[in-house]
């Protein structure tokens, strides 16, 4: 069994910006849920390095989290350089951006490892399973997590549709 029984954590709807540590232990919540909710050979994908605090200065490719009077920071460097920097006032947003990697990553795991011949005959899409794992272990952490999953996934397919059954150029 991929993930054990459905469970998530309640308060993401805080009327005040949390501080850093609050942050930090709000995010560990939901990480530790969806380690103990998923099985053993698919935990090992929670080794993003992620930073928490605004003043880190780093060289290597690390993603520094942060919240202030803007609200929460999450910030991608690359060499040293700000690659990407997003910011929300939702609670939800952030964690969302924290563990999209390691969700992501999860659920490209069981893919590979639950492809059939099938989807290589067929020329199935294997992003088919992907996105339906994703969109299970969002579930995991709540129904407002897997919403916003199904909106990304949305949008990815409206610009990127589903390619089964492709004809061999010969």
């Amino acid at each position: 069994m991929f993930f054990k029984k459905k469970s998530k954590i309640n308060n993401l709807s805080a009327s005040k910006i949390l501080n850093n540590e609050d942050l930090k232990s709000k995010i560990e919540e939901y990480q530790l849920l969806l380690r103990e909710k998923t099985d053993e050979k698919y935990r090992c994908q929670f080794s993003t390095i992620i930073i928490f605090g605004k003043n880190c200065v780093t060289r290597h490719d690390v993603y520094h989290v942060f919240s202030d009077e803007q609200g929460y920071h999450f910030v991608y460097y690359e060499r040293g350089e700000d690659g990407y920097h997003r910011v929300s006032v939702e609670l939800l947003d952030i964690i969302f951006w924290v563990l999209q990697r390691a969700i992501k990553d999860m659920a490209g795991c069981y893919e590979l490892d639950n492809r059939d011949s099938d989807f290589c005959i067929k020329r199935i899409d294997t992003r088919r399973v992907m996105f339906e794992k994703e969109l299970e272990l969002w579930g995991i952490l709540g129904e407002e997590f897997q919403k916003k999953a199904k909106l990304e996934i949305s949008e990815i397919l409206k610009n990127a549709p589903y390619s089964d059954n492709l004809q061999d150029d010969e």
